[in-house]
């Protein structure tokens, strides 16, 4: 291995801390009982992540992506209607 490589590199055991704690899959398990680089690489792999290239950027998932268009749609519209700031349902009354 290269002179930088580290198989218990201060950074793994940061990365428990975003690691769901009661998932019972072995690679979780593993990973959380060892951090070390292998139990890392077979947690993303288990996980379905892999790291960002350089220069890639992390993209909004669909469902993301879809909730703020959603959110974009109705503020726009209460914008249009003149009403931006009122969540209540028109016809109803404030504190009376």
């Amino acid at each position: 291995m290269g002179q930088g490589y580290r198989d218990d590199a201060d950074w793994i055991a940061s990365v428990t801390r975003v690691v769901d704690k009661d998932n019972p899959a072995p690679h979780v398990r593993a990973f959380l009982a060892h951090p070390c680089r292998a139990a890392y690489r077979a947690w993303m792999r288990g996980e379905g992540l892999r790291p960002l290239e350089p220069g890639e950027e992390t993209r909004r998932r669909d469902a993301d992506r879809r909730a703020c268009a959603t959110a974009r749609r109705e503020a726009l519209a209460r914008f249009a209607a003149g009403r931006l700031g009122r969540t209540s349902s028109p016809g109803t009354t404030h504190g009376t």
